[in-house]
């Protein structure tokens, strides 16, 4: 069978949402499986970063996206066009909210844009029966816009992905996401990166449950482990966008409690990432942590930076105190180095943090309460041993990028060679 892949991304192979932590092992994974692989960005902005032998990289999309004339074109054909949605929007409708109806209308538009597009790559594939897959990185308006062209014939499946962000409404305000419900119950497959995502897709949608799978993302063996500190020292590493669901401000308040909790340690805490809330991030830890307190601020950084930070100096523990999660890359980069993680209970978490390699607390405790059961932690240089080596255990385990990718790589297939060519 000839078969196709369409890989729409949200910017990969373009660095404007640092997606190639994932979608470099991914396209790597189906260019070894698939007879072709086209990568088609929806904002192809700045340096294009390579791609495995193969792989094609279109980014007519963007610029169809970037046309302002073209925007407003599809959203004006979506809104006075009768019926254009009526097959795949079913019962969503947005609330009466400015914030919404401009989401939907971003939704629309991106859908009727990849619904084009998809209808002209299939105009321009000669290879006569080819089976075509439109795969959505992001759920979204770009699966909406793939099922708009397998109605149409123009692909053969539509697949997506689901995540945190593009799963849970709650996590957006107004708490609204457009087409959900007919996007997950219309696709020929979902996969979401977790159980707890698998849970809510099954409990608030009528799928087959053999038409969810739960795909894993993975991060690369990082070549080493982190060791941990001898000199009397506690080295606490954290790792986020700065805004405030991470709540890093409340990593630096429970890192001044501890401090104060443990007069005679010296504690040394560097977090890597940067933000709209690096000003702030800084005042605050210079205004409450005290002497024996040490904040080192990395910024933004590469996730080849990341590893070389977890792997160049002793880690100790990584925290992550987020308000909501999926299961995020950067707890998967402290255990691939061995690094045991504290946490918050929420999303996902509970699936890459257990007391055996790290510690999971409730989410409703407060800085004074974080920072006595991280001083419990910390104390503990056996416990921290044993959950070192269980983190790197579980990472093997789950959350291998070589073994997952290649594992979703095969289930695509697996879905073209049970259908007949559309």
């Amino acid at each position: 069978m000839n078969t196709a892949v369409v890989v729409i991304t949200g910017s990969y192979p373009f660095p404007l949402l640092a997606e190639d932590t994932f979608l470099q092992h991914e396209v790597r994974a189906l260019a070894g499986t698939f007879d072709s692989v086209h990568v088609v960005p929806l904002r192809a902005v700045g340096e294009q970063a390579g791609v495995p032998h193969g792989v094609k990289v279109d980014t007519s999309l963007s610029r169809m996206r970037g046309s302002v004339r073209r925007r407003a074109g599809a959203v004006v054909s979506a809104c006075v066009t009768p019926g254009v949605l009526t097959n795949v929007t079913g019962k969503d409708r947005p609330p009466s909210d400015r914030r919404a109806l401009l989401r939907t209308a971003i939704a629309m538009s991106d859908a009727l844009l990849v619904r084009d597009w998809l209808r002209r790559f299939a105009s321009a594939d000669h290879a006569s029966g080819r089976f075509r897959i439109a795969y959505s990185y992001w759920c979204g308006g770009t699966t909406l816009g793939g099922l708009l062209a397998r109605k149409a014939g123009d692909v053969s499946k539509v697949v997506t992905r689901v995540h945190g962000a593009d799963l849970y409404p709650w996590r957006h305000s107004p708490p609204f996401l457009p087409f959900q419900r007919a996007i997950v119950t219309q696709a020929d497959r979902v996969f979401p990166i977790s159980n707890d995502g698998a849970r809510f897709l099954i409990d608030n949608y009528e799928i087959p449950a053999d038409r969810i799978k739960v795909s894993r993302l993975g991060v690369a063996d990082p070549g080493g482990v982190a060791e941990q500190s001898e000199d009397g020292v506690w080295r606490l590493a954290s790792c986020s966008y700065l805004v405030p669901v991470k709540r890093v401000g409340l990593i630096a308040r429970v890192v001044g409690r501890l401090a104060s909790l443990a007069p005679r340690m010296k504690i040394e805490w560097q977090h890597l990432g940067g933000g709209p809330g690096e000003a702030e991030l800084l005042k605050t830890t210079e205004r409450i942590l005290p002497p024996n307190a040490r904040f080192q601020y990395r910024g933004s950084v590469s996730n080849q930076e990341v590893v070389r930070a977890y792997l160049d100096q002793p880690n100790d523990l990584f925290i992550n105190l987020s308000e909501s999660e999926g299961i995020p890359v950067a707890a998967m980069e402290a255990i691939s180095a061995g690094i045991p993680v504290f946490a918050l209970d929420v999303g996902g978490m509970r699936e890459i943090v257990t007391d055996k390699n790290g510690c999971l607390l409730a989410p409703t405790l407060g800085a004074e309460q974080i920072a006595d059961a991280l001083l419990a932690h910390l104390s503990d240089k056996s416990g921290l041993r044993k959950r070192a080596i269980a983190a790197r255990a579980v990472w093997a385990e789950r959350y291998d990028a070589n073994r997952n990718f290649q594992t979703f790589a095969g289930e695509l297939l697996k879905l073209c060679e049970q259908s007949t060519v559309g």
